[in-house]
């Protein structure tokens, strides 16, 4: 299933609605969830275990946040790319 996040914070309560391989795109505002911060590193260490997280590189670009203060596990996509991520899917919940 894919999630679109595009608040921030993010409610804990989304990411408990996720299952084991599910992808999380994080988009506009949600992106600085993925940004690397102590208090951020041990609950994205923990989530990122069993789901996928994609930012879209325009977004992150357009909040002045590169890509090396984010998460290496955290996969950056371009917006031509969203339309992949969105077929391959079959279940989109967008959470605004």
């Amino acid at each position: 299933m894919l999630h679109i996040i595009n608040n921030f914070p993010i409610d804990c309560s989304r990411l408990e609605q996720t299952s084991y391989g599910d992808t999380v795109l994080l988009t506009d505002n949600a992106v600085y969830a993925v940004k690397k911060t102590e208090k951020s590193d041990k609950i994205f260490k923990r989530v990122s275990r069993h789901l996928n997280f994609c930012v879209l590189s325009s977004d992150l670009l357009s909040r002045g946040v590169s890509t090396s203060e984010i998460f290496r596990s955290v996969c950056v996509i371009e917006d031509r790319d969203l339309s992949t991520i969105t077929e391959e899917k079959t279940v989109v919940r967008s959470c605004n």
